[in-house]
């Protein structure tokens, strides 16, 4: 859906499967937005009061229709998971305000034009005792899939991915362009893996530690594991 958000007219998409429980809540805190729900899932959502519904099949495959809906009216897209909860600005380790998907965007998008960047977007974790104030903005690390703005630009998501798809997009912006945008300040809240639905329907350990074998040999060198978390990795880079 083509809105003014921030200041800025962008594209406004969520990528949802199963989910259409989560229209009123995501409607309510981000406003009206186009969803992307897997194949014969639209009645459903909106049933629940979504007005503007893509049958767009599985996670790729939504991620890249919203890329080429917003591209295709020269606009920036903005992706977003159907389980934020909660969107917040931190001023310093501390200390953080509530603030809108307009507050957000506007920081983000100054991200981008500050960085030269085509991608930006939230750090995985909503913890404000990770920001650093002397550095906002991050232009080699890891952008989660979750929260992301992309300027029109050829890179698509590959669709041979079920899971971690984020790290293959934000490798592929850091080799095209040599930079992204990750803006620590904006503190986004997600249900995550506590959500039914969306990819929690077929993750496992086992298909985690395949994907982290498939990009290993697409990014040879580029990622390693993180030996904190079971099934998780880390930009070597």
């Amino acid at each position: 859906m083509i809105r003014r958000v921030g200041g800025h007219k962008v594209y406004v998409g969520v990528i949802s499967h199963k989910r259409a429980k989560n229209v009123p809540k995501m409607e309510k805190l981000c406003g009206p937005m186009t969803w992307y729900v897997g194949d014969g899932e639209a009645q459903a959502y909106k049933i629940m009061g979504a007005t503007n519904v893509i049958e767009s099949g599985g996670l790729c495959r939504s991620r890249n229709a919203i890329l080429d809906d917003a591209f295709a009216q020269d606009l920036p897209a903005i992706e977003l998971s159907d389980d934020l909860r909660k969107l917040e600005i931190a001023s310093n380790k501390a200390e953080k305000k509530e603030a809108s998907l307009d507050d957000a965007v506007s920081l983000i998008f100054n991200a981008l034009e500050t960085s030269g960047a085509y991608m930006a977007g939230v750090a995985p974790t909503a913890n404000a005792f990770f920001f650093n104030p002397n550095k906002p903005i991050h232009t080699n690390a890891f952008v989660v899939g979750d929260f992301i703005m992309v300027k029109p630009t050829t890179l698509r998501f590959d669709e041979e991915l079920r899971l971690k798809e984020d790290y293959d997009y934000t490798l592929q912006h850091l080799m095209k362009y040599g930079v992204i945008a990750r803006c620590n300040a904006v503190l986004a809240t997600f249900a995550h893996r506590t959500n039914k639905g969306g990819a929690c329907d077929y993750r496992t350990s086992e298909l985690e530690q395949q994907t982290i074998r498939q990009l290993k040999d697409k990014w040879p060198g580029m990622l390693k594991d993180n030996p904190k978390r079971k099934d998780e990795i880390l930009l070597a880079i």
